[in-house]
């Protein structure tokens, strides 16, 4: 299976001199366990993944137990990974012998569409009065909004069931915890915490469970990530894609700038003195900058507008880590004039970059990118499998 990271990210990432990226903290070798002691009892394994990486948020120590259960692998988070690979995806799992869905647990189509999967998964089993599911998968891949999912859509007025805990970070599920989703059968299901493997093999899977929230951004920080999704997405060249939608937002802009001008132009003296006493106000008291202020789509077109022009002007080769480096280095610096990150905070100013460009990621408004690739191998089995 490819890696889906370019060769020259890796140069990079090693360049930095930091070691591997690991994360196993003590709850994880408990929850390890305490998933392997209930294994027998289960009657269904959905395991989430992150639908960006299928393959790379697979936890591997698990696989060969989860293997010989029932199991419904249910990549999260599709809207934001590129469509077009969606279906290579399931052709490549399917010709594996594997059912798997892929869903956004904020969706409800998406969750009616995960809970008709689990029916099929225990059609064989559902006249028993009582089903047992356990949901693993590593952290931060939406295995408790998937169960609160589950829970809005099968709640009834006769029944108060309780939600699983959801937050941003990985590593709030601590321990296994117990959800009734539907009754006749009695179907109950168990969120246990995010569990990654204690050693992670190679860098590029650790810069990528880092990229998508599976491990804390601390663990290998901010800024260093920040330059790696840079490289990323220069080496995808997906400033270039952006040009034609920053071109018609920057001439909406301006239409709708001419109208405001005319609508907003006084009548009367009295007016043009109002309109200049606010304005005066508005310079003595600015208001200050909220911590969501980046994600509004006049900060996201600057960002991307300023990734394109520093794009467009580099003359280096991308496959060159020295290159590569000399640009994200120049994105860096003008990233940090327009997301207004003071050069006073010194060090702690590119943390905070970084920490606002992660976001705009992870939230989909840089594009949607799958970060695993299938291998020409894995093509040519899919093509022959469909025949």
């Amino acid at each position: 299976m490819a890696s889906g990271v370019p060769k020259v990210l890796t140069k990079l990432a090693c360049k930095t001199g930091a070691g591997p990226i690991n994360w196993f903290p003590g709850h994880m070798a408990s929850a390890t366990r305490s998933i392997r002691e209930r294994l027998r009892l289960i009657d269904l394994i959905v395991e989430v993944r992150d639908a960006r990486i299928p393959c790379t948020s697979a936890n591997k120590d698990f696989q060969d137990f989860l293997s010989r259960k029932r199991r419904l692998i249910v990549c999260n988070k599709a809207d934001l990974t590129n469509p077009n690979i969606v279906h290579k995806w399931k052709d490549y799992f399917e010709a594996q012998g594997e059912s798997i869905v892929f869903v956004n647990a904020h969706n409800k189509d998406s969750i009616k569409l995960l809970f008709q999967e689990i029916r099929n998964g225990l059609k064989s089993i559902m006249d028993r009065p009582t089903l047992l599911i356990m949901v693993v998968g590593i952290p931060n891949v939406g295995k408790s909004a998937i169960i609160n999912g589950l829970h809005a859509m099968s709640h009834t007025e006769h029944e108060k069931l309780k939600k699983a805990t959801v937050g941003p970070l990985p590593g709030v599920t601590l321990n296994l915890q117990g959800f009734k989703i539907h009754s006749k059968p009695s179907i109950f299901i168990l969120d246990t915490p995010g569990v990654l493997v204690p050693n992670i093999s190679d860098l590029d899977t650790g810069l990528k469970l880092a990229l998508t929230g599976a491990i804390k951004d601390s663990v290998v920080g901010e800024e260093r990530l920040c330059r790696y999704l840079l490289a990323f997405l220069n080496s995808r060249q997906a400033p270039l894609k952006w040009k034609k939608s920053i071109e018609e937002a920057r001439a909406k802009e301006e239409e709708a700038r001419k109208l405001l001008v005319e609508k907003g132009k006084p009548k009367t003296l009295l007016e043009l003195k109002r309109q200049a006493y606010l304005a005066q106000k508005r310079l003595s008291n600015p208001k200050p900058e909220r911590v969501s202020d980046h994600n509004k789509d006049s900060v996201i077109l600057l960002v991307r507008e300023t990734l394109l022009n520093t794009f467009s002007s580099f003359s280096g080769d991308l496959e060159d880590e020295n290159d590569m480096e000399s640009l994200v280095e120049i994105q860096m610096h003008e990233l940090r004039k327009v997301l207004k990150v003071s050069i006073e905070l010194g060090d702690k100013g590119w943390e905070i970059l970084g920490r606002k460009i992660l976001n705009l990621y992870r939230i989909g408004r840089l594009g949607n990118y799958s970060l695993d690739a299938l291998s020409g191998e894995a093509e040519k089995q899919i093509g022959h499998t469909k025949v």
